[in-house]
Parts: C-alpha cells; sequence; structure tokens
C-alpha cells in the first residue's frame, strides 16, 4: 500500500502490525526512502505479506522490475493529490495491466476523489462497441455518529469589523490582523472544550493548518506570547504547543501523535492533510492556503508559490477532525469566497513543473 508522505507509511505500518499482533517488520513492514523496517528475506519468500511504502517507492519498483506479476494487490491511497509520482504510478500501472500483470488487483483509494474521472482513465475495451469501467465502491455507507460544523468568517462578524480587513482574496496570505484574530479563535476553541467537558478537555487537540513553515514559525510565536505563564493558570490547565512539518526528523514528527493529558495545539502543514489521524482532534483552523513548485512561464527553475488550496484540500482537513468525538471547523476565508471562487481540485502537478525527472525515469 502507497501513501503519499512518509509519517503516513509508517503510522499506518505500525497501527495495522499492532493490530495484527505482530511485529513490525516481519508480516507487516514499511519502507519510506532509505529507511526499511522489512525483512528482505522475508518479504522475498512472501512471509511479508503487508508492506507499506511511500508513492516513490513502488514507482522506483516498478521501474526497476518491469512488472507487478509479484504483487496479488497494490493499493494506492490519497490519489486527489495528483503529485507527479502518482500521476506517473498510474500511466505505469495502466500499461503493465495490459501488457504483462492482468492479475494484479489495484485498488485507488481518496476520501475526495473524482471517481468518475479515475473510473475513465482505466476503462476496458471490450469490443462490440462495449466498455468496462471499473467498479466504485462508497465506505462512507454508514454517517459517522460525530458532527462537524463549519464556520467561515463570516459568522463572526459581531467581534470584528468587516472582513475585508482581515483577508484580501485577491492576494493569498496572511496579514498581521488575520493572526491576531486566528489567536482570538483558538482561546475561544480552548475555553469552549473546557467549558463542555472538564474531563475530556485534558487531551483535546486543535489543529491548524498553514502554508508553509515561514507561517508557523510567525504563528507559534505569536501564541507563546499570549499564552504566558499567567494565561495558563487562568486557563487552569497546562497546554502544549508543538509543530509538524517536513523539515523536522520523523521521530519529531511522531510524539504528535502520543496521547497527552494536556491540551495541545499543533501547527501544521500539509503533511497532515491525509493519510493521518492525530487522536482528539476537537477543532481544526484552516488558513485555507497552501504552497507548491510552479515553474513561470519561459523560466528555467521552479519555485515555491503561495496559493489558495482547492475545496478538496480543505475538505481533507476538516476530516481531521469528527473521528472520535464532535469537531469544529473554522475556515479563515469569507463563505462567499469559499464558494464560487475557490478551485473544486487542485491543479496536477505534472502541468506545473519541469518534467525532466520524469523523463529521466522513462
Amino acid at each position: 500500500m502507497s501513501q503519499p508522505r512518509k509519517i503516513a507509511a509508517i503510522t499506518i505500518a505500525s497501527r495495522v502490525a499492532e493490530e495484527r499482533r505482530t511485529q513490525l517488520g516481519t508480516e507487516v513492514g514499511y519502507q519510506v526512502g532509505l529507511k526499511k523496517e522489512a525483512d528482505v528475506e522475508m518479504e522475498t519468500e512472501g512471509r511479508t505479506s503487508i508492506l507499506f511504502c511511500t508513492t516513490g517507492v513502488i514507482l522506483q519498483r516498478l521501474i526497476k522490475e518491469k512488472s507487478m506479476s509479484r504483487y496479488t494487490h497494490i493499493i494506492i491511497d490519497e490519489i486527489h493529490e495528483r503529485d507527479i509520482e502518482i500521476d506517473m504510478l498510474l500511466i505505469i500501472i495502466r500499461r503493465m495491466l495490459a501488457k504483462n500483470s492482468p492479475n494484479t488487483k489495484i485498488v485507488l483509494m481518496s476520501a475526495t476523489m473524482d471517481v468518475s474521472f479515475f473510473s475513465q482513465y482505466f476503462q476496458i475495451p471490450l469490443g462490440a462497441g462495449k466498455i468496462f469501467y471499473p467498479p466504485s465502491v462508497d465506505l462512507a455507507m454508514t454517517p459517522s455518529n460525530f458532527k462537524i460544523k463549519e464556520y467561515y468568517l463570516d459568522n463572526f462578524k459581531n467581534v470584528m469589523r468587516t472582513v475585508k480587513d482581515l483577508v484580501n482574496v485577491e492576494e493569498p496570505g496572511i496579514t498581521d490582523e488575520l493572526y491576531q484574530f486566528a489567536k482570538m479563535i483558538v482561546l475561544i476553541c480552548l475555553r469552549q472544550q473546557i467549558e463542555a467537558d472538564k474531563e475530556g478537555s485534558k487531551n483535546a487537540v486543535i489543529l491548524v493548518f498553514l502554508p508553509g513553515l515561514h507561517e508557523i514559525e510567525c504563528f507559534h510565536a505569536k501564541l507563546l506570547q499570549m499564552f504566558d505563564e499567567n494565561s495558563y493558570k487562568n486557563l487552569g490547565i497546562n497546554l502544549e504547543i508543538s509543530v509538524m512539518h517536513s523539515v523536522l526528523s520523523m521521530e519529531e514528527q511522531r510524539k504528535n501523535f502520543a496521547h497527552s493529558n494536556n491540551p495541545k495545539i499543533i501547527l501544521a502543514t500539509n503533511i497532515a492533510e491525509s493519510g493521518v489521524t492525530i487522536p482528539r482532534v476537537t477543532h481544526v483552523i484552516d488558513f485555507c492556503l497552501t504552497k507548491y513548485q510552479a515553474t513561470a512561464k519561459g523560466a528555467q527553475i521552479s519555485s515555491l508559490i503561495l496559493d489558495w488550496s482547492s475545496k478538496q484540500n480543505c475538505k481533507q482537513r476538516a476530516g481531521r477532525c469528527g473521528r472520535v468525538c464532535d469537531g469544529t471547523v473554522v475556515r479563515m476565508v469569507p463563505i462567499e469566497f469559499y464558494n464560487k471562487k475557490m478551485k473544486e481540485y487542485p491543479a496536477p502537478e505534472m502541468c506545473r513543473i519541469g518534467l525532466e525527472s520524469v523523463i529521466l525515469k522513462i
């Protein structure tokens, strides 16, 4: 099974090994980059029956082996992200299904995927004008008992001047006024949780999505300034503030999943958007921004672009709460902008950056 991010592959492998009551690296293993927790001999003999890996790992394996015949099933999760590795992997898989690996079962998964788009891509002509479309399975047949309430900047007009003072929809970014308002939202969420459930609030988690490391450091400093030692005592609790981004080591990232007896605020990039489940997330605060690599027209190298997220990304972020208790999502944009102006799906990475790495792999 492939995941786009290392932390997702490792945490899911650990969870599955625990539930199957087996040691990680034997029957269940993982491989992310150069780090591997799986017995090579056992995998060769078929005793490592489940391997979790990043998309890049399975892509390199198929390029090297030129066949999928050694795998009974290949499961690709979070395919809605449409990064360059996922798209190239789907191209190779479709070719191998028709060429030399017809018995391998392919499962494509995502909570927000466009099912008809991928079904048409993997259609099989049967002759006489008939076409077979791969079937889809909706696993959300049983609705959750937990509710998720969604709020936008418009819902807080009674506590601020105008939405325009906080967000300029024409220029993606976070103003100092929006940072200050977000601090107030964090404090409201904390007090709301404490008043609603004295005991349950002790391990509640507020997950804040920011576009990059610079924004995380900026908001982190502002939160620390607000929650000084006296504020902690006024709340009657010990508050933990942590961060989650790709620059952190894997061990540091995994600390965010550990159980805590104190409420926690996690400042994260889109690394926490999909494929991971942080226990007890009660509130999600989403700035609805993202950073991605793109090559400007006529340029030779790509650069990091700050832009508004797609609705699909925002739905994935909202799904981090409401897992084990009711949740609240606060999107830091006007509701009209979200409904009418934000893109439904992110642009495929192949349309944004140079294709040198793809050409070399081909």
